[in-house]
């Protein structure tokens, strides 16, 4: 069974309010979408949904976030924060997962930055005791109501912005989307994107601290930064130059460090 809550702000918010018109409730009886407005109402709800239906596989969660934090839509009910004192809001749901059941924060960046990073990690470990093996995801950019579709965030957007606590080594910056949320923008060095193998897409350009990347390495004159099991990676032209941000949106895993390296020494 997957259940999508959606939050339910005081106030109707665009950003959350036109989802529940563009998901579809009935068309499959092992799919839910429910509304909720407070945290104290959260776990109630989720355990009507179970007594109904048994066990979810996936819980989604959509609502604003930030590094770290996600809320229904109002201040004061957060779900999750970096205060460990949150986190009983999902790992108080333990009983109601399957052993292998996916968790999914859907509100914008909640798994970029240390924050992200620290929250994502902890719910996952803490969720995958004994032979439990859950997977917490966060989102790496603005999520908005135009990823949605019948069935929920759509496929393509998940695989292309979702980040698990298990996939994340080291802090992740925020992919830039602008305000349509459909379209990245980027300017300059766009002539890298044919350093790299077919299936990334620019994300734009960032002064980047040289300490983040899962790995760093060089091919000739070219800096490369690896996020996530190379699913963003940074490229650099020395002796200057900013970094150019590209994701993996291609199908299946991102390749792989050789196939990295191999791509740009026969450029």
């Amino acid at each position: 069974m997957h259940l999508t809550i959606i939050g339910y702000s005081a106030i109707q918010d665009r950003e959350i309010e036109p989802v529940i018109f563009r998901v579809d409730g009935f068309s499959n009886p092992r799919r839910r979408f429910a509304r909720c407005q407070t945290v104290a109402a959260l776990k109630p709800l989720v355990q009507e949904v179970v007594n109904r239906a048994g066990p979810l596989s996936r819980l989604d969660i959509f609502g604003h976030g930030s590094a770290g934090s996600l809320t229904l839509g109002d201040v004061g009910q957060e779900v999750v924060t970096q205060d460990e004192a949150t986190w009983t809001n999902i790992l108080g749901l333990d009983d109601l997962l399957d052993d292998t059941a996916e968790v999914r924060l859907l509100g914008c960046n909640t798994g970029t930055e240390a924050l992200g990073r620290r929250v994502l990690r902890g719910l996952q470990e803490k969720l995958s005791t004994g032979t439990k093996r859950r997977t917490v995801w966060g989102a790496i950019a603005a999520l908005d109501y135009p990823d949605f579709g019948p069935e929920g965030l759509r496929r393509e957007v998940a695989r292309q912005f979702l980040i698990s606590g298990g996939m994340v080594k080291n802090p992740l910056i925020s992919l830039y989307r602008d305000s349509s949320g459909l379209f990245f923008s980027y300017s300059g060095q766009e002539a890298s994107q044919g350093f790299l193998p077919r299936g990334y897409l620019p994300a734009g350009l960032r002064d980047l601290p040289d300490v983040v990347g899962d790995e760093r390495f060089s091919v000739g004159d070219i800096d490369v930064l690896a996020f996530a099991s190379q699913r963003i990676v940074g490229l650099r032209q020395r002796p200057t130059g900013e970094w150019s941000l590209f994701r993996w949106a291609g199908d299946g895993d991102a390749p792989s460090r050789e196939q990295l390296e191999s791509q740009l020494k026969n450029r």
